[in-house]
C-alpha cells in the first residue's frame, strides 16, 4: 500500500459516520487509473458521496481524494482477516435502466449519454449514469469535461468550458445551462 493511499484511508476513517475504510487504485492504464473509496458506515449512517468528498478535500490533495465511493455492510476479508482487496469491485448499472432516471427533457437524456460515453471510453465503466448523479462522482477527470466539452460543440453547437462542466455538475444541471447558454445567443 502506497503512502498516498494509506493517507487517504485515515482521512477517510477520519470522517464521523466511517466505520472502517479502503481506498484502491481502479482502471486499466496508468494515466487512466481512478481511486474508489469502499467504506463501512458507523450505526445507520449514510454519508453521501459529495459529503464525502469534500470531508478529504479539506484533509488531502485534490488529485488524492477518491472520484467514487461505495458503501459496503462489511469489508470483505481473506482468510487472515486482512481486507480482501480482489473482492472490492466497482458496481455496474443496470445497463440501460439508469441513462433516463428523472430526466425531464431530451436534452438532458442525450447530455447522460453523452457523459456515459465519455466516462466508457476508459474501458473502465459499465452501464451509464442518472441525469442527477455528479460527474466529479461518476469519476469524472478534467480529461473527461475536455472530451465532453468536445461533444456538446459537435452536438449541440455550444462551446462550453471545462470550468461551465466542473460548475453544473450533473446532466441535470449542465442542460439547463446549454439551454441559457442557447436562449442567449438567439
Amino acid at each position: 500500500m502506497t503512502a498516498e493511499v494509506l493517507d487517504e484511508k485515515l482521512a477517510l476513517r477520519a470522517h464521523h459516520d466511517i466505520g472502517q475504510a479502503v481506498v484502491v487504485a481502479t482502471g486499466g492504464a496508468e494515466r487512466q487509473k481512478r481511486l474508489v473509496a469502499f467504506y463501512t458506515a458507523r450505526g445507520d449512517a449514510r454519508p453521501d458521496s459529495g459529503e464525502l468528498h469534500r470531508h478529504l478535500r479539506e484533509l488531502v490533495q485534490d488529485y488524492m481524494v477518491p472520484s467514487a465511493f461505495h458503501r459496503l455492510d462489511e469489508l470483505p476479508v481473506n482468510v487472515n482477516g486482512k481486507i480482501d482487496r480482489s473482492r472490492l469491485t466497482v458496481p455496474a448499472r443496470e445497463p440501460g435502466t439508469a441513462a433516463e432516471d428523472g430526466a425531464r427533457s431530451p436534452l438532458e437524456t442525450a447530455v447522460v449519454h453523452l457523459w456515459t460515453g465519455v466516462l466508457g471510453s476508459d474501458g473502465d465503466r459499465s452501464g451509464s449514469c442518472a441525469v442527477s448523479d455528479g460527474f466529479l462522482e461518476q469519476g469524472g477527470t478534467s480529461m473527461h469535461f475536455i472530451q465532453l466539452a468536445s461533444q456538446l460543440k459537435v452536438v449541440f453547437g455550444v462551446e462550453m468550458g471545462v470550468e461551465e462542466i466542473f460548475v453544473h455538475n450533473s446532466a441535470e444541471k449542465l442542460a439547463r445551462h446549454i439551454e441559457d447558454v442557447r436562449s442567449s445567443v438567439h
